[in-house]
């Protein structure tokens, strides 16, 4: 079965909500899904497509089987409790290229590595971009 959908935006990342965390997503981002059943198997394939913030597609994959014994609740459905977090527990959130500069070059200064490198754009996950930063170092010295 094969299930293609655009998101809303107003509901958040598809990519946090599919996976748990990640990247933002556009109001241009698709998502396929394709169901794969082999007898007691499940297997759920989703391919995320995103022009504005994915530079190649994502593919993300979860496996299910099915139990031959019924599940029971172990607990009450729903307790209210107080989660032990306050306002001054937050975690300051930039966006995107408006981070404080001491911030950027914090990882930068302290591994020795370029800040393209540390930013993670997509060629930097291929072993040719090594070669790419000798040379380049190679030549500023």
């Amino acid at each position: 079965m094969k299930i293609t959908a655009q998101y809303d935006l107003s509901r958040g990342s598809i990519i946090r909500f599919m996976i748990g965390n990640g990247p933002p997503s556009s109001d241009r981002a698709t998502m396929t899904n394709r169901f794969y059943r082999h007898g007691n198997f499940l297997t759920l394939v989703a391919v995320i497509e995103d022009p504005i913030y994915l530079s190649e597609p994502l593919i993300w994959t979860r496996d299910f089987q099915v139990s031959p014994t019924r599940l029971t609740p172990i607990a009450p459905p729903c307790i209210v409790a107080f989660e032990g977090t306050t306002a001054q527990d937050e975690v300051p959130h930039y966006l995107w290229g408006k981070k404080p500069e001491e911030f950027m070059n914090e990882m930068t200064a302290k591994y020795g590595v370029p800040q393209e490198a540390a930013l993670g754009y997509p060629e930097t996950l291929y072993p040719e971009y090594r070669e790419k930063l000798k040379i380049r170092n190679n030549r500023s010295q």
